[in-house]
């Protein structure tokens, strides 16, 4: 909670017709007794919630002094019951008293034949140390911060409608006709829209800060270079409420006078609550101090835009709040991250620690004759020679199991320096030297001869011819060979022929059995056929 000093200023209208208003301050506002005379109110607060409000009314003098009434009874009704929470609903409260005022404002108008009112509220609510704003029509608040005015409103009036489209310039506001016709204002029936305030102020209080609203006559009739150097002079709240309204009534401002000024005194927490009413004579004696930190004052020239400072103060809070979302995710995300982190960190290292063993193997393994332990498991070898015997055992006076050729592929399940144990493609395991096998295929880039002939012999039909000496006729040339199956039972003598080279005939004489060849391998080209001599019987005379 935030201790403050508050004090405010309210001056009857002296001309018929201006804008009538009342102010809100600490749970007490302006009475129907009190419009003869100045309202001036002094007050110290270190409530939890703090609120206060300025009103001003447009229309029918009268009705428009009732309506306000009503509506600070209304706001005084919903701030006490709001003050009963330890925290308060911003949201719902501004709502809420939006809502409410602007239905009392429009049945009073109906009461009154139709009567247009037009109420004009800009609020201040102060939660601890937090500040926020509900602002609609042409009241105004500012805060006074190391001696710089900072606007915390806009007036939503047509004149500052074109001040904003750039048709008329800043400086020719408060001079412009169109200066109080209201774009929202309390009181607008359901034909004319909903009411819609400003609620986008919400900023963190220091000490020393000061928030003054005031009404329509001083915004309008009063000039920045009058106005200014009173609200950052070094003196108490109740001195300047009264030095605004003087200057007011010098430079003949004859209505809509109402100054209310707000100190933060300190930001801490401190107990109890409720506010703390002070008379005049009080505040008067005491010393006109200010902290050291408003000593310094800045006007703002025609160059400078007022709302600038607003803009940069809203910026400073939302980077304010942005930091503290971040925190806040911060302290979510680094948990959740630490939590992660470890987990892949155990991963990880379990990983490392069950597989150290395969890490500090060596990539490649080479393969020496000459070393005589075990290298490799499960490795696919080639065979380096042809007819390289598999062995029952590591010896060469094993019986061979099988015989590999160049290049067969055989798995190596074990390997020393004279023999090898493998395993074939077909299954076989046994033994191998160790010379004969080599990481790489011994076959790659061999070239295969080509044929210089087909070995496939072409059958011939032509006989052999007979020899005409004692020999037998055995022989045929050799490409002419027919095959002549053969079918000699064995009962049968063999004949042999016999021819004489001259004409007596001899007694033995029979006759000569074809001779039969058996078939030649086909992979030589010169068959040799087999002829099957017969035997001549002798002859009786």
């Amino acid at each position: 909670m935030s201790k403050t000093l508050s004090s405010v200023f309210c001056e009857t209208n002296q001309v018929r017709g201006l804008p009538q208003e009342n102010v809100f301050m600490q749970n007490f506002f302006r009475l129907p007794k009190d419009y003869s005379q100045s309202f001036i109110r002094s007050a110290a607060s270190n409530a939890p919630v703090q609120i206060c409000a300025i009103a001003s009314a447009q229309g029918d003098d009268t009705v428009s002094a009732m309506a306000l009434q009503e509506v600070m009874k209304a706001i005084s009704n919903i701030t006490a019951n709001a003050q009963t929470k330890s925290v308060l609903d911003y949201e719902i409260f501004s709502n809420q008293v939006i809502a409410v005022t602007n239905q009392i404002v429009c049945n009073i108008s109906l009461e009154n034949k139709g009567s247009p009112i037009r109420v004009s509220l800009t609020m201040l609510i102060i939660e601890g140390s937090l500040m926020r704003i509900v602002h609609v029509g042409n009241t105004r608040a500012v805060l006074i911060r190391h001696g710089n005015i900072i606007p915390l409103t806009e007036d939503q009036t047509l004149a500052h409608r074109y001040v904003q489209m750039g048709a008329v310039p800043i400086e020719a506001e408060n001079s412009h006709p169109e200066r109080n016709v209201l774009t929202q204002y309390i009181g607008r029936f359901a034909q004319d829209g909903p009411v819609i305030p400003e609620k986008q102020i919400n900023m963190k209080l220091l000490d020393g800060d000061e928030i003054c609203l005031f009404g329509t006559g001083v915004s309008q009739g009063l000039p920045e270079m009058l106005l200014y150097p009173s609200l950052t002079a070094p003196m108490s709240p109740e001195a300047k409420t009264q030095e605004i309204v003087s200057k007011c009534m010098d430079y003949n401002v004859k209505g809509g006078i109402t100054v209310l000024l707000v100190r933060i005194e300190a930001t801490l927490l401190l107990p109890g609550s409720g506010y703390i009413p002070m008379q005049t004579a009080q505040l008067a004696m005491q010393p006109a101090t200010a902290p050291a930190s408003m000593t310094s004052f800045q006007i703002p020239d025609g160059s400078q835009n007022p709302n600038d400072s607003l803009q940069s103060m809203s910026m400073t809070s939302a980077e304010e709040q942005k930091g503290q979302k971040n925190a806040k995710m911060k302290k979510i995300i680094t948990p959740i991250a630490v939590f992660l982190g470890c987990i892949l960190l155990g991963y990880f290292g379990l990983m490392m620690i069950f597989n150290v063993g395969n890490l500090m193997k060596p990539k490649h393994v080479r393969i020496d004759s000459a070393n005589s332990t075990q290298i490799a498991l499960n490795k696919v070898m080639y065979v380096m020679n042809d007819l390289v015997g598999i062995y029952a055992e590591e010896s060469l006076d094993s019986t061979p199991l099988t015989y590999l050729s160049r290049g067969d592929v055989v798995t190596l399940l074990k390997q020393d320096a004279s023999f090898s144990e493998v395993t074939t493609t077909s299954g076989i395991t046994g033994y191998v030297m160790t010379s004969m096998l080599s990481d790489s295929d011994p076959t790659i880039g061999e070239s295969v001869p080509d044929m210089t002939a087909d070995p496939t012999p072409i059958p011939s039909t032509e006989k052999p011819a007979a020899t005409t000496s004692g020999t037998t006729a055995s022989e045929s040339t050799a490409e002419t060979t027919v095959p002549t199956p053969t079918q000699t039972p064995s009962d049968i003598p063999s004949l042999t022929p016999t021819e004489s080279s001259t004409d007596t005939t001899t007694p033995t004489a029979a006759p000569t059995a074809a001779p039969t060849a058996t078939p030649t391998d086909t992979t030589t080209n010169t068959p040799t056929p087999i002829a099957t001599p017969t035997a001549t019987p002798p002859v009786t005379p």
